[in-house]
């Protein structure tokens, strides 16, 4: 898997530049938002590495090259999987170089925190992200499924948007109910765990696409 997500690294040279240029646009113009602009900043440049690896491959048709080659497709879906966090790790290394010259440098500019929360963020925001990009991408080829996956980012945004509207107007979390007293860890642990749920079912699905899909 190492090559895999090697090959998904290489094949993306002219990438890394504009994801640079893309982390000091988010380092600079959403310092305000804090641990929040953290999130959003990793999750917009790994969106853009994932889904641009995918790109690459579906127009240079390495899929019919790769299920050729001695590797089980298992191996090649979960490797697609595990370059998510390698890419997250590249977004999130960014951030820290960035606050590192901006501290030594003493730029009036400040930079995005580097806090648990905002990574935290970032980490389910980019599973989650996978996990809707994934499993259409692996059953129709990139370019096919971007309608797809284009319709289910529109679902999700609503539908998080609206659950937060109405968790906002029903007041779940007002004073002396039950959301107020569950700890921050215990929050956090069913996020996590929800999220990993969720990348489980991505996943399963991804390989049962994939193993049944011709070139």
């Amino acid at each position: 898997m190492y090559h895999l997500i090697k090959k998904d690294i290489l094949i993306q040279k002219r990438s890394f530049p504009i994801a640079i240029l893309l982390t000091l646009f988010f380092s600079f113009s959403f310092t305000e938002m804090g641990s929040a602009g953290l999130t959003l900043s990793v999750t917009a440049v790994t969106y853009m590495l994932t889904l641009g690896a995918s790109a690459l491959e579906d127009q240079n048709n390495s899929g019919k090259l790769l299920v050729s080659l001695p590797i089980t497709r298992k191996k090649i879906v979960l490797a697609k999987y595990l370059s998510v966090y390698v890419f997250a790790s590249f977004a999130i290394l960014l951030n820290y170089l960035i606050s590192l010259i901006v501290d030594f440098l003493r730029l009036p500019q400040g930079s995005l925190p580097l806090t648990a929360e905002g990574i935290l963020g970032a980490v389910v925001a980019v599973t989650l992200m996978c996990s809707i990009t994934f499993p259409p991408t692996f059953k129709l080829g990139y370019i096919k499924a971007k309608t797809i996956i284009f319709v289910l980012f529109f679902i999700m945004a609503f539908g998080v948007s609206s659950l937060a509207a109405k968790i906002s107007q029903t007041g779940l979390f007002n004073e002396n109910t039950l959301f107020t007293r569950i700890s921050q860890f215990s929050i956090t642990a069913i996020i996590l765990a929800v999220t990993f749920i969720v990348l489980i079912i991505s996943c399963l699905l991804s390989l049962n696409f994939y193993k049944k899909r011709e070139f």
